[in-house]
């Protein structure tokens, strides 16, 4: 039974999506959990996307369709479904990845049941555009330990950020400034969100990423062209891309409520995971520090 107000929604900013959109909206339509309605900001595409999306509105009345006038930019569309979301919980949904049916009843069973976790993601399985398997991601997380700093560094350290497209308590995700128009700016938001709680991960894979050759992160390869993406008035401004986002690790840190110790902690995490160093001798410092006796786990070391 569907209620007037869903209990989760569920965001799909999209461009020019046709090929993979139709799937990746059936597979959350094919969900088991059945209680959440699906926002698409269509940021003024110029292919069948409108349509597709159209179509879709017409038989599934959770689904609430968007249209920009013109282009926004990556962050400000990210933002828009975010922004008219009237769920307890929130999801990002990309336009070209999968979902196994059982993936959002797993996320909201384990949130009802650990109250002080503030996101849940699955394992996840890397395809490619035909939707064959490239590999499984065999990370171990670290964002489910008690303490922040080690959750942050983990989010820090990783090439890849899948927990964005996790299960979000919107209390805490309006807690954060949401998405910035600046280099890496998904992964200050998984850390403003570590810096309030927890993560929990669903040992199955029951997320898809897919990579193909038109994404944005693989047609623009450097940061500078990125961000022109992420915000079309930043074209032809100077940018500095990584001193920007080393400002935004230190100012979620200075913004989050944890105690003065426990922010100093997360400070000397940044040189160790931005500098590539070994995280070895950060790690002993920290157990000396808070006297916690956590062992360093192999996958810290960075060479």
């Amino acid at each position: 039974m569907i209620r007037n107000t869903p209990r989760l929604s569920i965001g799909i900013p999209v461009y020019n999506g046709e090929r993979y959109l139709k799937e990746a909206i059936q597979t959350l339509l094919d969900q088991t959990y059945e209680d959440f309605e699906l926002l698409i900001s269509d940021n003024a595409s110029t292919d069948s996307t409108q349509e597709i999306c159209q179509d879709f509105a017409n038989i599934d009345e959770r689904i609430r369709y968007m249209r920009n006038p013109t282009n926004l930019g990556i962050a400000a569309n990210h933002n828009r479904v975010i922004e008219a979301a009237r769920g307890e919980f929130f999801k990002l949904a990309s336009d070209d990845d999968k979902h196994a049916p059982e993936f959002l009843q797993r996320c909201i069973a384990a949130l009802d049941q650990d109250q002080e976790a503030v996101l849940c993601h699955s394992k996840t399985i890397e395809i490619d555009q035909f939707g064959q398997t490239i590999k499984m991601d065999e990370h171990i997380s670290k964002t489910d330990s008690p303490y922040p700093h080690f959750r942050i560094a983990d989010l820090i350290a990783l090439g890849h950020h899948y927990q964005i497209y996790g299960v979000i308590r919107f209390e805490a995700l309006r807690k954060t400034p949401l998405f910035g128009a600046f280099y890496k700016s998904d992964v200050v938001l998984l850390c403003r969100l570590a810096l309030l709680g927890k993560f929990y991960e669903v040992p199955e894979a029951l997320f898809f990423k897919r990579y193909h050759p038109r994404q944005a992160v693989v047609l623009t390869r450097k940061p500078e062209l990125y961000c022109y993406l992420l915000d079309p008035n930043l074209e032809g401004k100077r940018l500095y891309p990584r001193a920007r986002l080393l400002k935004e690790y230190i100012k979620a840190i200075s913004d989050s409520p944890l105690s003065l110790k426990n922010r100093i902690l997360c400070y000397l995490t940044l040189p160790a995971r931005l500098g590539g160093y070994s995280a070895n001798a950060w790690h002993r410092f920290w157990s000396r520090l808070s006297g916690n006796k956590e062992s360093t786990p192999r996958h810290w070391d960075l060479k």
